[in-house]
């Protein structure tokens, strides 16, 4: 097994090379698959690695190869996200509505959208609104420090808006501050205690923090969002990550199992899954999930790990 061991190291120290910035632009609309160390829990698409999947709760721009739908949707939701942060929230309702019909699980115009309504229902006042607005389109730029300025004033106004929680415990998160994420993500369930993307993020931020205790608390998490919406395929790989480091590799390869059943081209469950059949001597099982990695994972990001996952194959078939 040493050798795997060298082999990961290798690749995780260049996927660390990989700013937050190139995935998001990558990945943005829909989910991200991310790997760490043992030591803690890491970003991408290794054995004692994970592979982690979460919806981005913001959005840049679609990458260069997005076909017409998609940039289309990114249109309309920045054409939603302009409208909001100038109060004429009619139009950003429909701007967001129409993104939403070219992909319903795009979580930054669900959440966006949500707002939009808090507002044009006088749920939150305007001067919350304005805040949180313009400190979501500083998220879409990666300008985290102004986010968290914007977000921080829209609490003065309103000390009980969830999502202004959410959306702060975000930017933290992203400036690797997860303690402070951990801290507004918490307050955030306390108001809203019905959103999923707030225990995912939380359970991924008490995963990034290392020690025994905060991985049971981000397998809570995962356990919270699978109850919720028992469909959330990123919640089941997350979980069987957290299982898989444990060595219960049986819990696992049922969660990864899961998360492929919701999602067959869900490329992160199948290659951790090939991890956790690998270690539990499921030498057949594992040459499957390692050739349908191949399959599904994108070219583009994946380069390394599609290499990985051949001379995995290549060694076990010997």
């Amino acid at each position: 097994m040493s050798a795997i061991t060298d082999e990961e190291d290798i690749v995780m120290k260049v996927l660390r090379r990989i700013t937050i910035q190139v995935l998001v632009v990558i990945f943005l609309m829909i989910s991200i698959c991310y790997a760490e160390s043992d030591s803690g829990y890491v970003i991408t698409d290794m054995g004692d690695s994970k592979l982690r999947c979460f919806d981005i709760i913001f959005a840049g721009q679609p990458s260069p190869g997005a076909d017409d739908v998609l940039r289309g949707m990114f249109e309309c939701y920045h054409k939603g996200m302009e409208y909001s942060v100038e109060g004429k929230f009619e139009e950003a309702k429909e701007e967001l509505e129409k993104a939403l019909k070219a992909d319903s699980s795009f979580a930054s115009a669900k959440l966006a959208l949500r707002a939009v309504e808090d507002a044009r229902s006088q749920k939150v006042k305007n001067q919350t609104s304005s805040h949180f607005f313009r400190g979501v389109i500083y998220m879409n730029k990666g300008r985290w420090n102004q986010a968290i300025s914007e977000f921080t004033k829209a609490m003065t106004t309103d000390s009980n808006y969830a999502l202004a929680f959410l959306f702060r415990g975000t930017a933290y998160f992203y400036k690797n501050q997860h303690n402070r994420a951990i801290s507004d993500l918490a307050k955030a369930i306390e108001i809203d205690p019905m959103n999923v993307y707030t225990y995912m993020l939380r359970g991924i931020a008490y995963d990034e923090t290392e020690g025994q205790i905060e991985s049971e608390r981000a397998l809570t998490d995962f356990t919270k969002v699978i109850e919720l919406d028992p469909r959330n395929k990123c919640a089941y790989n997350n979980r069987a990550n957290i299982y898989r480091i444990k060595g219960q590799y049986e819990k696992a390869i049922s969660d990864y199992n899961m998360a492929i059943e919701i999602d067959p081209k869900l490329a992160c469950a199948y290659q951790q899954k090939g991890w956790a059949c690998e270690k539990s001597g499921q030498i057949k099982e594992a040459i499957v999930a390692y050739k349908n990695f191949i399959r599904y994972a994108l070219p583009e990001h994946q380069e390394l790990l599609i290499e990985y996952a051949k001379q995995r194959i290549k060694a076990l078939e010997k």
